[in-house]
């Protein structure tokens, strides 16, 4: 499918194209160096906090197929919603991919002075891919097209305002984790929800129109 080819496209270009930052370029950074609105990203540092928001992720991707299958009503059409969000999570991933290794942005740690923070963590192959936040993209793909498809095959439930605030909120607590861990600006995590709205409303609107 196109999803796919593109997301292969994107990961293979950034395996040839990633960069690091380097040791000549860290002795030259400073967070005077980041705007006003994302400075304070640059005095955060958790790794605890970094995996948690692995973990919560993992589990916000993996819930709409779990209940998709264990569901009476999702399992009719379950081969059907599967593909489109495996599609969803797909485009996103692959989105994500090209413009972390077309903006090469280094990660708010990288200007971080906490001495717990090893110059060879500042210089590793990821230090360069923090635009835009793939956690909140992804995270947000898979809340929207969940509570989408719940809100379009159950339109009078009355849980539908608990599953939209608990998808929100669970990709809220995610943004946050990665702003306080260290890993993203609070631009890359507006712009990660920005593309995530397109990913997670986008094929649902498509299927909706189709059918």
């Amino acid at each position: 499918s196109v999803g796919t080819a593109f997301l292969l496209s994107s990961l293979y270009y950034q395996y040839y194209h990633q960069e690091s930052v380097t040791d000549s370029e860290l002795r030259d950074m400073s967070r005077s160096d980041i705007n006003r609105f994302d400075r304070s990203a640059t005095y955060c540092w958790s790794p605890e906090a970094a995996l948690v928001s692995d973990v919560l992720i993992a589990v916000t991707i993996a819930t709409p197929v779990a209940l998709f299958a264990s569901h009476d009503t999702f399992q009719n059409d379950f081969f059907t919603l599967t593909v489109m969000y495996a599609q969803a999570m797909m485009y996103s991933v692959a989105f994500n991919q090209f413009v972390k290794v077309i903006s090469k942005r280094p990660r708010p740690y990288v200007y971080n002075d906490n001495s717990d923070i090893s110059q060879a963590k500042k210089t590793a192959e990821d230090s360069r891919n923090s635009f835009y936040s793939g956690h909140m993209s992804q995270g947000i793909t898979a809340a929207l097209f969940f509570s989408t498809v719940f809100a379009e095959y159950y339109p009078n439930s009355v849980w539908k305002p608990l599953v939209w605030t608990a998808s929100l909120l669970s990709v809220s607590a995610i943004g946050f984790l990665r702003y306080y861990a260290g890993k993203h600006y609070p631009t890359d995590l507006l712009a990660g929800a920005a593309m995530g709205c397109v990913t997670g409303l986008t094929l649902p609107a498509i299927h909706k129109q189709s059918r």
